[in-house]
Order: structure tokens, then C-alpha cells, then sequence
């Protein structure tokens, strides 16, 4: 939810900046949503890294499977394309935060002139609040306003297959 606001906030950004004159068509200056097969299925660790992925690593991700029409490195070419424009300064400087600061932006605890215009956490759930019960909505804003707590709290474990592994060795050896 939090990827999705952010890749339709620097559109909107985009947009500001172009003065509305945005090609149509195939050559759309606009971020399509990236593949986030990764993000459902990641492990602590790997969420403990993605907590300090800077945006421009994670724009960079290939796109959704579901853009076929597109190559898959779209969103990588659009933000060398934006970091080498006239505006250029404002994108390097935003692509150049990690998600962590962003998520502080996003709670209010960090501002920044790059996030003016930024939905707040509950501007962002009240845009899904057709598609959330009440429970999920707090929990939303709980996870949102402690993730990184969370995560810090989390220990990662191995997984079965090494164990197992691990186990057949140790038994061949005997």
C-alpha cells in the first residue's frame, strides 16, 4: 500500500514538474507498479534490508509481471531519464531516501520538502477503507507507526531445507 502511494505520489510530482505535458501513449512518463513477488514472500532479513533500500533501487525493481506491453527495466530507464532532466535535482535528492525515511515522512515523525504533498497514514487507508474491515485498518496504522520496531524485535530463523540438509550430511558421515 505504502509502494503504491509513493510511486503515484512521485507521478504526481512527474506531472508538476512536466507542466502536464506528458507524452500519451507507449511513452508515458509514469512509474508502473513493480513486481513486488519479493516483498510477499521475503524473510526477516531480507525486510530488514529493504528497510534501508533507497527509493531508486526499489523504482529500479522490474515491473509487474502484468505490464507485458513494457520492458521489464521501464522504470529503471524512466529514473536515469528524471536524475539527468532539468529537474533533475529534486529526483536525485528523492530517490536518494530510503524507505525508512520515507515510512518517517509518511508518520509525520521526519519532514521534508520532498514530501510535500505526501498523503499521511490515514489519507493512504482512508483511500483503501472499501477493500479493509476496522481491524485491519488499525492494524495498518500500528504496523505502519512501528515497523522498524517490529522488525528489530523479529529474529530470523534458518530455513527447513538447510536443517534437513544439514541433518542428511551429519547422518552420511556417521
Amino acid at each position: 500500500m505504502i509502494l503504491d502511494s509513493l510511486i503515484d505520489f512521485i507521478n504526481n510530482k512527474i506531472k508538476k514538474f512536466k507542466n502536464n505535458k506528458i507524452k500519451l501513449g507507449i511513452c508515458k512518463l509514469q512509474f508502473l507498479p513493480i513486481n513486488k513477488e519479493d516483498l510477499y514472500h521475503s524473510n526477516v532479513e531480507f525486510d530488514k534490508q529493504f528497510l534501508n533500500l533507497k527509493l531508486i533501487e526499489i523504482l529500479s525493481w522490474n515491473l509487474n509481471k502484468k505490464y507485458t506491453n513494457k520492458l521489464n527495466d521501464a522504470n529503471s530507464k524512466l529514473v536515469q531519464n528524471l536524475i539527468s532532466d532539468e529537474n533533475g535535482e529534486y529526483f536525485t535528492e528523492l530517490f536518494n531516501l530510503t524507505f525508512l525515511e520515507c515510512l518517517e515522512c509518511i508518520r509525520g515523525t521526519k519532514n521534508s520538502f520532498l514530501f510535500d504533498g505526501f498523503p499521511k497514514i490515514e489519507e493512504i487507508i482512508a483511500n483503501k477503507k472499501n477493500k479493509l474491515n476496522k481491524n485491519d485498518i488499525e492494524k495498518y496504522k500500528y504496523y505502519i507507526n512501528n515497523y522498524e520496531i517490529s522488525l528489530k524485535h523479529k529474529i530470523s530463523r534458518s530455513p527447513k531445507t538447510s536443517k534437513t540438509l544439514k541433518k542428511k550430511i551429519s547422518d552420511c558421515s556417521d
